[in-house]
C-alpha cells in the first residue's frame, strides 16, 4: 500500500464493507457498496481463492476468505489511489474523509493536509445542497442531494490559490446508517481553454463576416454607380445619336435649296426628323424601364422589321452617304429583305439598335465598301443580318464586342453602341451574335421569336378623322418659352384661344370664373407650381377641367397618383395628337366654332 493513503482508503473499505466472520451472523449488506463481498463470493464460488495452511499444514476455507478479501481490499485500495481522476470522498458535513493520489495533485495538497477539511476549501460552490425533493428522489433513485450522478461544472481552487475548471460527478452510498458522498473531479482545463479559443475563432469569424458583408455593401454601391454612369453614358450615346439625325437632316433643309423646292424631298427629310425625336423621346421611356421586369416578347406590340431596317437605312443616311462622300468614301447600302412575320417588340429601340449596327460598320469601311442588310426565316426565327466588307476583327477584339466600354476607335469611341445594341436584343428575349474574319469583313446575326399569330392585314377603307374639339378659351400655363410656343400652336391648329401665364401666380392673376373652358399647366413652374395652381382653383369653387403637363406623367399614372384639382395626368414631350386627345377626354362639349 501507498502509506497513510492507502491504510485510509483501506480502513474506508472496511468500515463499508466489514470483515467476514464464518461464526457470526451475516449482516445484510447494503447494496450500492456490495462491491467486494461480490467479488469474495465470486472467487470462492469459482475455486481460485488461494490457500494457505493450517498449523497442522492444511488450508482451512477461513484462511482461504481472508486471504481473498485482503487481496481484493489492496487492489480496490490501488484502483481508488491511482484513478486517473480526483476522487474525493467527503461525508454529510461536508468533510473530506478520502483523497487519493490525482486529488493530490489536482489540488497540490497532501492527503495529511486535505482529509478532515471542509470541501469549500478546494471546491468554490457548494458540492452539496439540500434537495427540495429528498423523498420522492430517495424513492424512485435511492439517492438524494445535489448533482448526484450529473456531470456539472465547477471551480477548483489549488493549495496556491489557482482556480481549475473541472466537471465533477457525485454519487451518494449509505456506510453503517451514516450516508456519505464521493465526487469524482476532472479537470477539464484544456477544454475550456478550447471553447475559449473556439469562440475568439467565432468572434473573429464573425467580425469577418461582418467586414465581408460592409465591403459587398461599399462594392454594391460602387457597382450601383458605375452602372448608372454607364446607363448615363448609354443615354448620352443614344441621344446623340438621334441628335445627330435631326441636325443632319435639319441642315440639309436649310442648306440645300433643291431639298426645301422638292415638295416629297421636304416632307420625307421632316419624317425622318420627326423619328429621331421620336426615338430621343423613347429613350427617356427606357429610364423607367431601367428597374422594371423586362416584358416577354408577347406583351410587346407587333413591329415588322423590315419597315424598321428601312427606317433605320434612312435615319442613317446623313452618317454612311454624305459624311463619307465628303471624307472620299463610297459606301453602298443594299437591302435584301424576305418575307417574315412580326415579331414582338419597341420600334424605336430596334431601329436604334440597327442604326447602331449600320454606323459600326461604316467605321469599320474607312475606304468604303458595301453594307447589305438581310430578313429571313431560318429554323422558325425571324433573322435580321448586318454585313460590311470592312476590315473585320481578329479574334480578340470578337471575343470582347460587346463588353461595356470596350472600343477600337479610340478617343473617338465610348465602347457603349454594341453593349446597348446587346441589351436592347435580349429585352426582346432575342439572341445576337458576330462572325469576323480580319479582312474579310464582319456580319451581325439577330434572332427574334415570331409572334404566335400575326394580326391580319387591315381592309383598305376611307380612314376616319379622330375627334376634336375646337374654339375652347383656353388658359395656358407653362414657364418654358419654347414650351409655351410650340403648345400655344399645338392649341391654335384647332381653333383654340389661347391665355398664355409664366407660372401658377400669374395664371391664378388672369383667372376669373367662366373665363375659361380649359386649363392646361405645367407641374414644375418657380414661384406657384401646377400643383399649387390646381389646389387653389378647386379651393375656389373652379369647375374648369385642368390638364397637368409633367415628364413624370407616364409614373403617376402607373402608380395612379393625380394632384387634388386634375382631372388628367398628360407625360411630356406631348405631342399634337395626344393633346387632342387630351382635350377631348376632359371636355364633355364643345362650344361652336
Amino acid at each position: 500500500m501507498d502509506g497513510m493513503l492507502g491504510k485510509r482508503a483501506m480502513g474506508i473499505l472496511q468500515a463499508v464493507i466489514g470483515r467476514r466472520d464464518p461464526n457470526r451472523s451475516p449482516i445484510a449488506p447494503d447494496p450500492a457498496t456490495d462491491i467486494l463481498e461480490q467479488a469474495v463470493d465470486h472467487v470462492e464460488t469459482n475455486g481460485n481463492a488461494p490457500s494457505s495452511p493450517d498449523g497442522a499444514g492444511h488450508t482451512t476455507e477461513a484462511d482461504q476468505a481472508a486471504a481473498t478479501r485482503r487481496e481484493l481490499e489492496a487492489a480496490l485500495a490501488r484502483i481508488f489511489t491511482q484513478a486517473a481522476d480526483a476522487i474525493v470522498t467527503i461525508d454529510a458535513d461536508q468533510r473530506i474523509m478520502m483523497f487519493n493520489r490525482a486529488a493530490e495533485q489536482l489540488f497540490g495538497c497532501p492527503p495529511s493536509e486535505a482529509l478532515g477539511s471542509h470541501a469549500s476549501r478546494f471546491v468554490l460552490e457548494p458540492l452539496l445542497v439540500p434537495d427540495p425533493d429528498h423523498e420522492r428522489r430517495v424513492a424512485e433513485v435511492g439517492v438524494t442531494g445535489w448533482r448526484l450522478g450529473e456531470v456539472t461544472p465547477l471551480t477548483a481552487v489549488r493549495r496556491d490559490g489557482q482556480r481549475v475548471p473541472i466537471d465533477a460527478t457525485i454519487t451518494a452510498v449509505t456506510v453503517r446508517g451514516q450516508e456519505v458522498f464521493t465526487a469524482v473531479l476532472r479537470d477539464v482545463t484544456p477544454r475550456v481553454q478550447m471553447d475559449e479559443q473556439l469562440r475568439e475563432v467565432n468572434r473573429r469569424l464573425e467580425q469577418a463576416l461582418a467586414d465581408v458583408q460592409h465591403t459587398q455593401e461599399v462594392m454594391l454601391r460602387q457597382e450601383r454607380l458605375k452602372a448608372l454612369g454607364q446607363l448615363a453614358s448609354g443615354i448620352a450615346h443614344d441621344f446623340n445619336n438621334a441628335l445627330s439625325m435631326i441636325i443632319g437632316f435639319t441642315e440639309l433643309l436649310l442648306s440645300d435649296a433643291e431639298e426645301m423646292e422638292d415638295d416629297a424631298k421636304r416632307r420625307a427629310h421632316l419624317h425622318l426628323i420627326h423619328s429621331a425625336a421620336q426615338d430621343a423621346a423613347g429613350v427617356v421611356g427606357r429610364l423607367r424601364e431601367f428597374s422594371r421586369p423586362t416584358k416577354s416578347s408577347a406583351e410587346l406590340p407587333p413591329v415588322q422589321l423590315n419597315d424598321l431596317v428601312a427606317q433605320a437605312i434612312s435615319l442613317s443616311q446623313p452618317r454612311w452617304r454624305d459624311q463619307a462622300q465628303a471624307s472620299g468614301q463610297t459606301i453602298r447600302v443594299t437591302a435584301e429583305l424576305g418575307q417574315v412575320p412580326q415579331i414582338g417588340g419597341r420600334a424605336a429601340e430596334l431601329r436604334e439598335a440597327l442604326a447602331n449596327l449600320i454606323i459600326n460598320a461604316v467605321d469599320a469601311m474607312p475606304s468604303g465598301g458595301t453594307l447589305t442588310l438581310r430578313t429571313h426565316l431560318d429554323d422558325g426565327m425571324v433573322v435580321v443580318e448586318v454585313a460590311d466588307t470592312g476590315t473585320g476583327m481578329p479574334p480578340d477584339v470578337r471575343d470582347r464586342i460587346f463588353d461595356p466600354f470596350y472600343t477600337t476607335k479610340g478617343d473617338r469611341g465610348t465602347g457603349l453602341g454594341l453593349a446597348m445594341v446587346q441589351g436592347i436584343v435580349e429585352q426582346h428575349h432575342g439572341e445576337i451574335s458576330v462572325d469576323s474574319e480580319v479582312g474579310q469583313g464582319t456580319t451581325f446575326v439577330m434572332r427574334f421569336r415570331p409572334l404566335a399569330e400575326q394580326a391580319p392585314a387591315p381592309a383598305a377603307t376611307t380612314p376616319t378623322a379622330k375627334p376634336r374639339v375646337r374654339g375652347l378659351r383656353v388658359l395656358l400655363t407653362e414657364d418654358a418659352p419654347s414650351l409655351r410656343q410650340i403648345l400655344t400652336s399645338y392649341l391654335k391648329v384647332d381653333g383654340h384661344a389661347i391665355e398664355a401665364a409664366g407660372n401658377g401666380q400669374e395664371a391664378l392673376a388672369k383667372y376669373r370664373p367662366d373665363a375659361f373652358d380649359l386649363v392646361i399647366t405645367d407641374r414644375a413652374m418657380p414661384e406657384m407650381g401646377g400643383d399649387q395652381l390646381a389646389a387653389e382653383l378647386e379651393r375656389r369653387g373652379s369647375k374648369t377641367p385642368l390638364i397637368m403637363l409633367t415628364g413624370l406623367g407616364d409614373l403617376m399614372n402607373e402608380v395612379g397618383e393625380r394632384p387634388p384639382g386634375v382631372d388628367l395626368v398628360v407625360a411630356k414631350p406631348v405631342t399634337l395628337a395626344e393633346l387632342r386627345a387630351a382635350v377631348v377626354s376632359v371636355t364633355s362639349e364643345s362650344p361652336a366654332s
